[in-house]
C-alpha cells in the first residue's frame, strides 16, 4: 500500500514539474519582441525589403570592387613582397602569386617592371574579373587576403611587440577575438596565437583562416544581408553588446599606436587615416561597460556625439530612448528591420517641426535653408517639396513609400495576380507535387520569398506569408499543447490518487 502511495506521489511531482516546465517554455517562446505592422506595409513587404537590399548589395559585390582593391596593393609594397625586390609595386609580384590571373600584367608595366594603381586599372580594363555570386565575391576577397598575409607581412607583424608595443598588440588581438565572439563568428584559434604576438612565431595559414572565417560568415549561403542582420541581432544582445564594445575599444584604442610605430619604422604613409582612427577610438571609448557589466547606450549617445564633434545635435533634437531588446529579441529579420524603422520614425516624429524648419526654404532657390548652410550644398527645391510632406506621414504611410522606393531601386516588379477562376492549362497543372493551397498562395500583389528559410517567419494573421518551418511561433504552440496535456495529466493524477487513498 505504501509503495502504491509513493508511486502516486512521485507521479504527482513529475506531473507538476512537467507542467511547470512546459509553461516556462511557453512564456519564453512568447517573450520575443514583435513590432506592429500596418495595412499598407505588412510584414511580408519588410521581408521583401531584405531581398531588395540583397539585390542592391549585389550591385556592389562585383568584379569592379575586387579590381579596385587589387589596385590599392602597390601602395603597400613596403611590406608586401614575394621574394627579393619583387614588392607589390612590381608586376612580377603578382605573377609569382597568381600566374593565371596576372600572366599578362608585365605587358602593362613600366620598362623596369613597376606597376601602379593606374597600371592595374588599365590591365583589368582588358582583363576583367568576373563575379556572378556572393560566394564568388567572398572567394576573390579571400584570395586578396592570402596575397596580403605573405610571409614578409607575417614577419612584420610579429615584430610589433619588439617595437615596444607588446601590450598594445595583445589588447588589439583580444579585441578582435571579442568582436568575433559578439557577432557569433566562431574562431578555432585566437588572433594573438595566429599572429604570433606571444610566441614571435606567426602562422600564415592560421591567420588566413582567421580572416576567412569572418569573410565567409558574412557571405555564407550567398545571403549577406540576412547574415549581417543575424549578426546584428546577436551582437546587440545584452552581454554580447558589452563584449562587442570592449572588443572595439581594444582594437581602436591601440591601433594608432601600432600603426604609428610601423609607419615610422617602415616608412608607411598613413595620411589622414590616423586622425580618423583617433576619432573612432574616442567615440568607442564612450561605450565602456558599467559596474553591472552592461553598456548603457542611451547614456553614451551624447558622449559619442561629442566625441564625433556633433555635440550640438543633442541640444537641437530629441533622441528617443533606444531599447536594444527590440532588435535582439526579434524572431526574424523582417521584425528586426521593422523595429529599427519604428525607432527612426519616432526620431523623425518627435523632431518633425525642427526638421521642417531646417529643410524648408521659404525663398526657394534664392537663399539657403539651415540644412543647406550646414552641409554647404544646395538641395533642389523639388526634393525639399517631396521630403517635407513625408515628415508628416503616418508610420504606415511613410513605410509604404520607403519600401516602394527601395523596390524601385532594386528593379523588382510586383507579380501579376493570377485569376483564381481560370482553368489550368496543360502547361500549368494543379495536381501532383504542385498544390495550389497551403503555403503557396496564388493571389495577392506581393508574394514573399525566403532565403535559406530565414525570412519571413510564420505569420498566422497573413495567409500570403509562407511558413518557413520551425520558428518561435511553432515552439510556442507546441509548448502550449504540452502545458495543456500536462495540466490534464495533473488533474487526473490528483483525482485518481484521492479516490484510491479514500478507498
Amino acid at each position: 500500500m505504501k509503495t502504491k502511495k509513493s508511486r502516486r506521489l512521485l507521479s504527482l511531482i513529475l506531473a507538476v514539474v512537467m507542467a511547470f516546465s512546459a509553461m516556462t517554455a511557453t512564456i519564453s517562446a512568447q517573450a520575443a519582441y514583435q513590432p506592429t505592422y500596418g495595412e499598407k506595409a505588412p510584414k511580408e513587404d519588410f521581408a521583401l525589403l531584405i531581398e531588395d537590399a540583397d539585390t542592391l548589395l549585389n550591385t556592389v559585390l562585383t568584379g569592379d570592387t575586387i579590381e579596385m582593391i587589387w589596385a590599392a596593393m602597390p601602395a603597400l609594397s613596403v611590406i608586401i613582397n614575394t621574394s627579393g625586390n619583387n614588392g607589390s609595386d612590381t608586376a612580377q609580384c603578382y605573377v609569382d602569386y597568381d600566374a593565371e590571373i596576372f600572366a599578362n600584367l608585365p605587358d602593362y608595366a613600366e620598362e623596369d617592371g613597376t606597376v601602379t594603381a593606374d597600371t592595374l586599372n588599365a590591365f583589368f580594363a582588358e582583363n576583367p574579373i568576373e563575379i556572378s555570386s556572393q560566394s564568388e565575391f567572398a572567394a576573390a576577397l579571400n584570395h586578396i587576403v592570402d596575397f596580403i598575409l605573405m610571409p614578409n607581412v607575417m614577419q612584420t607583424l610579429i615584430m610589433i611587440p619588439l617595437f615596444g608595443m607588446g601590450e598594445q598588440a595583445n589588447e588589439l588581438a583580444a579585441g578582435l577575438d571579442s568582436v568575433c565572439a559578439a557577432l557569433g563568428i566562431e574562431q578555432e584559434r585566437t588572433a594573438g596565437d595566429v599572429l604570433g604576438f606571444a610566441t614571435f612565431q606567426g602562422d600564415e595559414a592560421g591567420a588566413e583562416t582567421y580572416v576567412h572565417n569572418i569573410v565567409n560568415a558574412v557571405f555564407e549561403d550567398n545571403d549577406a544581408v540576412n547574415n549581417i542582420l543575424d549578426m546584428l541581432r546577436t551582437a546587440l544582445d545584452g552581454e554580447n553588446f558589452a563584449t562587442l564594445c570592449t572588443g572595439l575599444n581594444g582594437i581602436f584604442s591601440n591601433l594608432n599606436d601600432i600603426l604609428s610605430v610601423l609607419s615610422s619604422t617602415l616608412g608607411l604613409d598613413l595620411g589622414s587615416i590616423s586622425g580618423t582612427i583617433d576619432t573612432i577610438a574616442k567615440a568607442v571609448a564612450c561605450l565602456a561597460p558599467g559596474e553591472d557589466g552592461l553598456v548603457d547606450l542611451n547614456a553614451a549617445i551624447p558622449e559619442i556625439l561629442n566625441a564625433l564633434g556633433a555635440g550640438a545635435v543633442t541640444s537641437l533634437i530629441t533622441i528617443p530612448e533606444i531599447d536594444l531588446s527590440h532588435v535582439a529579441d526579434t524572431e526574424d529579420n523582417a521584425d528586426l528591420v521593422k523595429a529599427v524603422y519604428d525607432w527612426l520614425y519616432e526620431l523623425i516624429s518627435v523632431n518633425k517641426n525642427k526638421l521642417i524648419f531646417a529643410i524648408d526654404d521659404p525663398q526657394g532657390d534664392a537663399a539657403f535653408s539651415l540644412l543647406e548652410s550646414l552641409i554647404k550644398t544646395e538641395i533642389p527645391s523639388d526634393v525639399e517639396a517631396a521630403v517635407i510632406p513625408m515628415l508628416s506621414m503616418s508610420n504606415d504611410d511613410m513605410a509604404y513609400d520607403l519600401l516602394d522606393m527601395v523596390q524601385t531601386l532594386a528593379g523588382r516588379e510586383d507579380p501579376v495576380p493570377e485569376d483564381p477562376t481560370t482553368d489550368p492549362t496543360p502547361e500549368e497543372p494543379t495536381t501532383g507535387n504542385e498544390p495550389t493551397t497551403g503555403n503557396e498562395p496564388t493571389t495577392g500583389s506581393k508574394e514573399p520569398t525566403t532565403t535559406n528559410g530565414k525570412l519571413p517567419a510564420v505569420n498566422s494573421n497573413n495567409p500570403d506569408l509562407p511558413n518557413t518551418g520551425r520558428t518561435a511561433d511553432s515552439i510556442t504552440a507546441a509548448s502550449a499543447m504540452v502545458a495543456v496535456i500536462s495540466g490534464l495529466a495533473l488533474v487526473y493524477i490528483v483525482l485518481f490518487s484521492k479516490k484510491k487513498i479514500t478507498e
